[in-house]
């Protein structure tokens, strides 16, 4: 079994109001391979100078696209397991010179929205900052995050979609936790599941919301936030619905029609 926590290596955004976009770079590979879901990483920047940023910082952001590149490769393998037809492919799209605001303000509900149909399940960029001497030892990090489908509106049930975390938490262990990132995974899988849900591909939406799961309570064991809380509801909440949709679905003939009923006390 893959390791899913430490597939994915770096994160995306945050939303707030207001708008930026003259620093928002346009992705065009972003409008390539559109059957496949995407994992969009974005140029991770230092906050640092270039003097005091170093060759800390600079291992530490190609450590962090290297994990996510070779890791993304196993999580696809992983997914084709499950043999859905057609083939999920899952791309990772790098995109150079994109470098949002760290508050995502660059972010719109519209910009979301295009993200979303372009099957993005997460995008996400960072800010490192190398430590100096006398500094707290080992690196640190102010990561966003955005799950696209979860943002789009009629995508389920409300959940928190933006994030903006310090790494290492305050409380949360090891700086280790930098290099894994157990929320990148959590959000990628929860996003892959509303895609796979809306194409009516339960069997895979159901496997990656149970997934997450376990990707969250790695993320809540490293440092705990009430976002995370209603994540975790917001994912068994979709898995009950996702199931309730299999078995109403005359076309659908996979094991899910056969599964016990659910009251998920909302509507699939």
């Amino acid at each position: 079994m893959v390791a899913l926590r430490r597939i994915l290596a770096a994160g995306v955004l945050l939303i707030t109001s207001g708008v930026c976009q003259a620093q928002l770079a346009d992705c065009a590979e972003l409008g390539a391979g559109s059957r496949n879901y995407k994992v969009v990483l974005d140029d991770l920047s230092f906050t640092t100078s270039a003097e005091a940023a170093g060759s800390g910082s600079a291992n530490l952001k190609n450590l962090m696209t290297f994990n996510l590149t070779t890791q993304l490769a196993e999580f696809e393998k992983d997914v084709q397991e499950l043999a859905t037809e057609p083939p999920v492919e899952l791309g990772l799209v790098i995109c150079l010179g994109r470098k949002p605001s760290l508050n995502g303000a660059e972010f719109t509900p519209q910009r979301i929205i295009e993200l979303s149909d372009q099957r993005v399940v997460v995008e996400l960029w960072g800010r490192l900052l190398d430590q100096g001497p006398g500094a707290a030892a080992g690196p640190q990090a102010m990561i966003g995050y955005v799950i696209p489908p979860v943002f789009v509106p009629g995508a389920g049930a409300t959940a928190p979609a933006r994030f903006l975390i310090q790494y290492p938490k305050a409380g949360g262990g090891s700086p280790d936790v930098l290099h894994k990132l157990p929320e990148a995974s959590a959000f990628a899988l929860v996003g892959l599941a509303v895609h796979a849900k809306k194409a009516r591909k339960y069997d895979l939406a159901v496997w990656a919301l149970r997934r997450s799961e376990g990707s969250i309570r790695d993320a809540q064991r490293s440092g705990e936030t009430d976002e995370l809380k209603r994540l975790s509801a917001y994912v068994k909440a979709t898995a009950c619905q996702t199931r309730k949709s299999a078995r109403a679905d005359a076309q659908y003939k996979g094991p899910l029609k056969f599964a016990g009923s659910d009251d998920c006390g909302v509507s699939p």
